[in-house]
This record gives C-alpha cells, structure tokens and sequence, in this order.
C-alpha cells in the first residue's frame, strides 16, 4: 500500500476551501453591490439605465445622430389642482352607466401630493390595464402570433337556413361599424348578406 505524500493536500481540504473561497467571494459581491462599494472606493459612478437612462452612453463603436428638437404642439399649461366638484360631475354620469357592470371603481388623484379627488366603487381592484396585459399575454402563448379569429358558415336545420359561426373574434359586430375605425371589424350583418 502506498502512503499519502504529506507535502500535498487532501481532496477533502482542497474541497473545503474551494467552497469557502466561493462563499467568501460571493460575500463581497453582496456587501459591494449592497453598499454601492464600487462607486464609493473605485471611483465606478455610471448612470443608472432605470433613474437616469438618457445620461447612459451609447456602446462603443456605435454613433447615434443628434435628434433634432421636437415641434411645440401644445402651450405649456399651469399646473393647478384639481376641482373635484368639476371631477365629480364629469364621471358621475358615466360610472353609473349599466353597460360598465356591476363592478366600477374609479380613482382621481392630484398630480401634486397624490391627496385623492374622487372615488367610486371597491377600494381594492385589479386596474383594467393589468388585465389588458395579462390577457394578451395569454392569449399570445396559447393561439400564437399568427392566429387569426374566423367567423365560419354552416347550414341549419332548415335547407333555405345558414348559420355564421363567430370562432372568438372580439370585434366581430352586428352591424357595419364606420369606415375609420381601426382595425377593420367585420359584422353579422354584411357577412350574412354576402353569404346569402
């Protein structure tokens, strides 16, 4: 049986500080990046792509043009708070409205100290622009990018009887919507005809 040569370490020392090496060197990245150490001992002060994210240079190698000052369309207004007797009367007709549901919840703030203006409905809700988002998203990952509603024909039950069936357009409309809206939709009533 050969002895183990003292002068070299073990597998398991070698391991071991291996392991605390790591644990060590991961340590100080945490403390570094916690405590902003690289701006404050090395000198590192890059702007911040999410508070300041035009004062990040472009890559190097890339030049991008000078953008030419953008037209004035509007004059600047003042700020001034909002009136919330003018707010309240604007959107008590519209809240109330049956066609939004039975679940409304409106919430008008100040721009200035957040102080709220006018509420109506549920304090807690999920606002509908989260929902827009998540719904696409799904519907994205389950039909695909390139999924496209169709609206099929079929006869019915009576031979002189056809039957338009909607495959989940969500523009789909019973009658002919104006020319300017955008996308084009199309309607019961025209694709009935053409059918016919």
């Amino acid at each position: 049986m050969v002895g183990r040569d003292r002068g070299h370490p073990t597998g398991r020392w070698l391991r071991r500080s291996t392991a605390a090496f790591v644990v060590l060197l991961f340590a100080c990245a945490v403390l570094a990046y916690r405590f902003d150490l690289g701006t404050q001992w090395l000198g590192w002060d890059y702007p911040s792509p999410v508070s300041e994210p035009a004062e990040v240079a472009p890559p190097p190698g890339l030049s991008l043009p000078t953008p030419a000052a953008a037209p004035v369309v509007a004059e600047p207004t003042v700020d001034q708070a909002a009136d919330p007797t003018a707010v309240r009367r604007a959107l008590a007709e519209l809240v109330s409205d049956k066609v939004l549901g039975k679940h409304v919840a409106v919430a008008v703030d100040q721009l200035s100290d957040g102080s709220s203006v006018y509420a109506h409905g549920a304090d807690l809700v999920t606002p509908a622009s989260t929902m827009k988002l998540l719904t696409t998203l799904t519907a994205l990952e389950t039909l695909g990018p390139q999924h496209r509603f169709r609206t099929t024909v079929v006869a019915g039950p009576d031979p002189k009887q056809v039957v338009l069936v909607g495959g989940g357009d969500p523009l789909l409309g019973r009658a002919p919507a104006p020319d300017e809206l955008y996308p084009a939709r199309a309607d019961l009533r025209t694709l009935a005809a053409a059918t016919a």
